[in-house]
């Protein structure tokens, strides 16, 4: 599962990168810090993180998901899609708090 989810971080980090600049100027704090928790952005403020490879797979899934009105829009990703963001989300949450 580790490596899974590795795989994933990756993938989903490349796609958020090619894809977040092209949403505004100032992405990293409107489109990244601002829509994690509170808890995620304490944490990116903290350590100074700057780029998105610098979080793990759960702040880039939400990232994702609080981001996919933006994204599907410019990108016209499937509606189906969505619930497999949330499905990742519960699988990735179940995993890391078992």
């Amino acid at each position: 599962m580790n490596d899974l989810i590795k795989i994933a971080t990756s993938e989903l980090e490349l796609f958020l990168s090619a894809n977040l600049p092209s949403l505004a100027s100032d992405w990293w704090q409107k489109q990244v810090v601002d829509r994690l928790s509170f808890q995620q952005q304490r944490f990116v403020q903290e350590r100074g993180y700057k780029k998105l490879q610098d979080l793990d797979f759960a702040a880039l899934l939400r990232i994702l998901d609080q981001n996919w009105f933006e994204l599907s829009g410019s990108l016209s990703l499937p509606k189906e899609a969505r619930n497999w963001v949330k499905e990742l989300q519960t699988v990735r949450n179940k995993w890391a708090h078992q």
